[in-house]
């Protein structure tokens, strides 16, 4: 593999690190219960972006081309959930923007990739 596909594989999976530890302390700073009182469809949809979010994020090892298509996924149910399910969430909407930002990155990366290796 090209050096610069090396260093670049490098950064994006450093970013996708830390876009993993920044997105686990955003859900331990809102503290979405689900143990302690009746879970509505807001609190659960929380869970399930953030599962949407780890496969993306375990597909960055070694599959970037799927990591980058569910890391915009994610973002586009983010974007739905801040305008049709969660209320005062706005701010979600500009932490959520560098992830996509990432998964556009990977999603480059993927395809690049993947022309550099199929000729």
């Amino acid at each position: 593999m090209k050096k610069s596909f090396r260093i670049y594989r490098l950064i994006i999976r450093i970013l996708g690190l830390l876009a993993l530890m920044g997105y686990i302390l955003f859900l331990i700073d809102e503290g979405v219960p689900l143990l302690t009182k009746q879970p509505t469809f807001a609190d659960i949809s929380v869970y399930m972006l953030f599962a949407i979010f780890l496969a993306a994020f375990i597909c960055l090892w070694k599959y970037e081309l799927i990591s980058g298509i569910l890391m915009l996924v994610w973002y586009g149910l983010v974007l739905l959930c801040i305008f049709e399910v969660w209320e005062n969430a706005a701010l979600v909407g500009m932490v959520a923007l560098p992830i996509s930002i990432i998964g556009i990155m990977v999603l480059i990366f993927g395809i690049l990739k993947k022309r550099a290796f199929s000729s």
